[in-house]
C-alpha cells in the first residue's frame, strides 16, 4: 500500500518547500546553513543521497523523500513482534505485528504524508529489541543515537533508559554510544551554524489550539500553557521513570514488557500533555501503543485513522482520493474528532493506571 502512495502521489505541500531548500539542506559542509529545512542532519545526508536521481527528474523527489518511513514501517511491525512474543503468547504478537503492519496511521504518515516521524519511531524500538532481547547495550545506544538525528522527539526516551539499564558501567556504554551518533550528525552544526539549527530544529515549534489542552484554553492562556506543558511533560516523563526504576524489580527492569511498556507511557503522557500539534506525530503512539495494550492499541489505530483520514481528505480540497494535499488548519467538525481521539488518550491513561494499580494490590 505504502510503496504505491509514495510512487503515485505528490503528497503535501510540506514536501514542495523540502525540495525548495533540498539545495541548502543536503549540503551540511557548505557555505549556506539549512534555511527552509527543519530536519536533523541525518535527513540532510539522505537528501543528498538522492540529488542525483532528483537532478535527473524532479517528480521522483516525493517518492524518495517518503521511502525511509515506509521501509521502517516494515522494521516496526517486525519489532513489535519481536519485542511481543517475549512477553505474549505467539498468537497475540501475530496479532500485534498484523495490527501495527495494517495500521492506517503508519501508512498514511509514511506514504502519502511523507514526514519522517515513523523513522525515528522504528528506530526507537530497535534499540528496545536490541537491548531487551539482543543485550547488547552499545548497539542498542547506537540505534537511539540515529533516532535523534531523525527528530529530537526521542529524547523523552532517555529517562526511560536511564531508568531501564542497571548499573553505571551499562548506562556509561549506552548513553556514550548514543552521544557518540549523536555528536557524529549535529557536531559540524554545532560549531558552524548553531544558531540555525537551533532555530530549525530545537526550538521548532508546532500548531498551537490545535489539540488537547491548547485546544481547550481560551487564546488568550495558551503562551502561557504551553510553557507550563513542556514543564509538565518532562516532570511526568522522568516521575514515570523513577516510578518505573522503583516498583519493578532490578532484574525486570530491562525486560521487553517492562521497557515496552514504559516507553508506551511516555509518548502517551508526551500525546496527552503537548500544547502543540502536527497530524503526523499520530505515528509516534501508533506501535508503543499496541506493546501496551492490545486493546487499548486497536482502539487508538482506528480513532486515529478516521481524524486522519478526515484532516486529509480535507487537505486535498474534499477529494478522498488524495494526490495532493495543502497543509492547514482543519474545520471545527474535525476539530471535535481530535478532541474525542485526545479525550481517548486521557481514558486510556486512567484504565492503564488503574489495571496497574489493582493488580499491585
Amino acid at each position: 500500500f505504502e510503496l504505491v502512495a509514495i510512487a503515485s502521489t505528490i503528497a503535501l505541500n510540506s514536501n514542495r518547500h523540502r525540495l525548495l531548500g533540498s539545495e541548502r539542506a543536503v549540503r551540511p559542509l557548505g557555505d549556506q546553513p539549512m534555511t527552509f529545512s527543519n530536519h536533523p542532519p541525518l535527513m540532510a545526508a539522505w537528501l543528498m543521497l538522492i540529488e542525483p536521481w532528483v537532478t535527473e527528474d524532479v517528480e521522483r523527489f516525493p517518492m524518495l523523500m517518503r521511502l525511509p518511513a515506509t521501509v521502517s514501517d516494515i522494521g516496526t511491525a517486525l519489532c513489535v513482534y519481536g519485542l511481543a512474543a517475549k512477553f505474549r503468547s505467539a498468537r497475540v504478537a501475530a496479532w500485534s505485528c498484523a495490527v501495527v503492519a495494517l495500521s492506517p496511521v503508519l501508512i498514511w504518515v509514511s506514504g502519502f504524508h511523507g514526514n519522517t516521524d515513523p523513522v525515528f519511531v522504528f528506530l526507537i524500538l530497535l534499540s528496545v529489541y536490541l537491548l531487551t532481547v539482543r543485550r547488547s547495550v552499545v548497539l542498542a545506544g547506537i540505534a537511539l543515537g540515529l533516532s535523534l538525528n531523525i527528530k529530537i522527539v526521542p529524547l523523552i526516551t532517555l529517562p526511560v533508559f536511564f531508568a531501564a539499564l542497571t548499573g553505571w558501567r551499562q548506562r556509561v556504554h549506552f548513553f556514550g554510544a548514543v552521544g557518540a551518533v549523536f555528536l557524529v550528525g549535529y557536531g559540524y552544526h554545532f560549531l558552524f551554524w548553531f544558531e540555525t539549527i537551533w532555530r530549525n530544529v530545537f526550538a521548532y515549534s508546532s500548531w498551537p489550539g490545535l489539540w488537547g489542552l491548547s485546544q481547550l484554553a481560551s487564546d488568550r492562556w495558551t503562551p502561557g500553557l504551553t510553557q507550563a506543558a513542556k514543564v509538565a511533560i518532562a516532570a511526568m516523563i522522568i516521575a514515570r521513570a523513577a516510578w518505573a526504576l522503583v516498583c519493578v524489580a532490578p532484574e525486570r527492569r530491562s525486560s521487553p514488557e517492562a521497557l515496552t511498556a514504559a516507553i508506551g507511557w511516555a509518548f502517551l503522557i508526551f500525546l496527552i500533555m503537548m500544547p502543540g500539534f502536527g497530524v503526523q506525530y499520530l505515528s509516534w503512539f501508533a506501535a508503543p501503543a499496541v506493546l501496551l495494550s492490545l486493546a487499548g492499541g486497536v482502539v487508538y489505530n482506528l480513532l486515529a485513522s478516521v481524524f486522519l483520514f478526515g484532516v486529509y481528505s480535507f487537505w486535498a480540497g474534499g477529494s478522498t482520493l488524495w494526490h495532493f494535499a495543502q497543509a492547514q488548519a482543519w474545520p471545527p467538525f474535525w476539530m471535535s474528532v481530535g478532541l474525542v481521539l485526545w479525550t481517548s488518550l486521557v481514558g486510556l491513561a486512567f484504565w492503564l493506571s488503574l489495571a496497574a494499580f489493582r493488580q499491585r494490590r
